[in-house]
């Protein structure tokens, strides 16, 4: 990295000028054809023509977002007039957004899977804001697309910066999604809001964009719509208290004038366009992080974290190891099992966050693939760590099939973690158990504590019979050989 402190403006000119070429270039020969030229139309269909996978790109969304029966569009001009400049205009960005962020394979599979995040994000919430506005004109309508689905424009690109700042980005995607904008802030020196504005006005993305960015709620019902459809990608993708999520549902329906059950049918009808649109665009690895509205059973009852602590903690366990029993005669559902399991260690136990991290096909990795937070409810943890070294830590959980407990610094470095989880696990106190089935491995819990207070022996003692007791669980429900 050039300097000790590098300042805001060397990030938005470095990223200016190392990220996503194609769009700015894409963005100035847009800029030059007028929404209310018919004579734009030629030119603009004939600017596309030369560009083969935007003519085909374009080509797919145009049908797709005819109504059936209608006759199908096989030119670029007649989609031109059939979509209208300031649609195919936006077809044209979005295509190339999406083509630019989604060329950095190169970089770790948690980096591309958080550029795959963000830009979902980013298309899903245009594609909401523009439902947002259902009596506005067409053109308002895309202005207010763009504009939304720019609006993280700046982090996504900070994301993208690849193998310079390989250091600086692994070292950010273990961050807890608590602590993530206070540590983004402090390497680049000011929020992401910031840094998207700054290069809206670079690249010429549009006024809204950069006024949509300044205090979103108290302008006009455009950049309102921008704000509250971000916010309601945020929600869905991590469900935040039932209060907090009631309170915007209510907000985007008074703003729309439907009711709160009209408006759920419309974003769950908005979900599946913009699956249907995301294949079109060709970017069919994004639709994963397309997710359905939160169930009530992932809304937290509380606006924080007011834990009631367990006084009496083998009542407690015994009471959920009795329940897990008998939901052996009367369930097969294995994610059932391991969640219900995970929500009574971080409940009982006190963890902060407790996860199963799922052995992949070639034993090379773990991926996280249910996690819970303190309270026992589900959260978004997407990690995946490299079995690495045979004298790691999880190699020796696996091999010596027992659990193990890790509190001060000295033990975390005896531990060694694989590159670059040790820094993720550094500050927590840290319990690791093999989960199985039939004797054989499957995945590892791993359980984290961010407090001062040590995992004793009792607690690790107790969140191995956990993890034992859940081993038969599943061994029990397994179909027979």
């Amino acid at each position: 990295m050039a300097g000790n402190t590098p300042t805001p403006a060397y990030w938005i000119a470095l990223i200016s000028k190392r990220e996503l070429p194609a769009l700015t270039s894409t963005a100035k020969i847009l800029d030059k054809f007028s929404n209310d030229d018919v004579s734009s139309l030629a030119k603009l269909s004939e600017t596309i023509l030369h560009d083969q996978a935007l003519s085909s790109c374009l080509l797919k969304v145009a049908n797709s977002v005819q109504r059936y029966g209608a006759t199908p569009v096989t030119t670029v001009s007649r989609a031109t007039v059939v979509l209208g400049i300031q649609t195919v205009k936006n077809i044209c960005l979005t295509s190339k957004v999406i083509e630019s962020l989604l060329k950095n394979k190169n970089l770790s599979l948690a980096i591309y899977n958080k550029i795959k995040g963000l830009m979902a994000h980013s298309f899903y919430a245009g594609q909401l804001a523009k439902m947002m506005l259902p009596n506005y004109n067409e053109d308002t309508q895309e202005e207010v697309y763009l504009a939304t689905m720019l609006r993280r424009i700046g982090e996504t690109a900070f994301w993208c910066l690849g193998e310079d700042f390989k250091d600086e980005l692994e070292s950010l995607v273990q961050v807890q999604p608590q602590e993530y904008e206070k540590k983004c802030r402090e390497l680049i020196g000011m929020n992401f809001d910031e840094l998207s504005a700054g290069l809206a006005k670079n690249w010429n993305l549009g006024e809204l964009l950069v006024k949509s960015l300044d205090n979103p709620e108290t302008r006009t019902k455009e950049m309102q719509v921008i704000y509250l459809a971000d916010k309601l990608v945020q929600y869905i993708n991590q469900p935040p208290s039932a209060k907090a999520f009631d309170e915007l549902i209510g907000k985007i329906s008074s703003l729309m004038n439907i009711s709160e059950r009209q408006l759920l049918h419309r974003i769950a009808q908005t979900k599946d366009k913009s699956i249907e649109l995301l294949s079109s665009y060709g970017a069919q690895m994004l639709i994963d992080f397309v997710k359905d509205l939160p169930k009530a059973s992932e809304l937290s009852d509380t606006e924080s974290l007011v834990i009631a602590e367990i006084t009496n903690k083998d009542a407690a366990q015994l009471q959920a190891i009795q329940h897990l029993t008998m939901m052996t005669s009367s369930s097969r559902d294995i994610n059932q099992f391991v969640e219900y399991t995970l929500s009574q260690i971080a409940r009982i136990l006190a963890f902060d966050i407790t996860g199963f991290f799922l052995l992949s096909g070639l034993k090379q990795s773990v991926n996280c693939r249910l996690a819970v937070n303190r309270v026992g409810n589900p959260i978004d943890y997407s990690l995946s760590i490299p079995l690495g070294e045979s004298n790691n830590i999880l190699q020796q959980v696996l091999n010596t099939q027992s659990g193990v407990k890790i509190n001060s610094a000295m033990e975390h470095q005896e531990a060694k973690f694989p590159f670059p989880t040790n820094k993720l696990f550094a500050d927590y106190k840290v319990a690791l158990a093999p989960l199985q089935i039939k004797h054989k491995n499957i995945g590892v819990v791993i359980a984290q504590r961010n407090s001062d207070d040590d995992i004793t022996a009792d607690d690790l003692n107790k969140f191995q019979f956990f993890i034992q007791h859940l081993n038969m669980c599943l061994t029990l429900i397994s179909p027979a050989k």
